[in-house]
């Protein structure tokens, strides 16, 4: 029996300077080869067969752009960008 486990995507990123180069100031939905960059992560973790969910978070208004933009198969954490900074730290620490 083979387990399975959790993915968090953190899709903070942002960048005035990407607005004018790819259409938008988020970078995971920045196109790369007719994709947005959070595409590629995801089929890449759904395709190991060893993830149950998927969960993206960012703030509100990018998780509303993710769908607007159809990207799908994942469960929404709406948090500000203060607290993907701080999950972040923690996260580096805990290595």
């Amino acid at each position: 029996m083979s387990n399975l486990y959790e993915a968090v995507i953190l899709a903070g990123g942002r960048a005035a300077w990407l607005q004018s180069l790819a259409g938008t100031d988020i970078r995971s939905l920045a196109v790369v080869k007719e994709k947005p960059l959070i595409s590629y992560t995801m089929s890449t973790l759904k395709a190991s067969g060893r993830i149950h969910n998927i969960y993206v978070a960012s703030d509100s208004e990018a998780l509303a752009k993710l769908e607007a933009a159809g990207i799908t198969g994942y469960k929404p954490i709406a948090c500000n960008v203060k607290t993907l900074a701080e999950v972040c730290l923690v996260a580096s620490t805990a290595v």
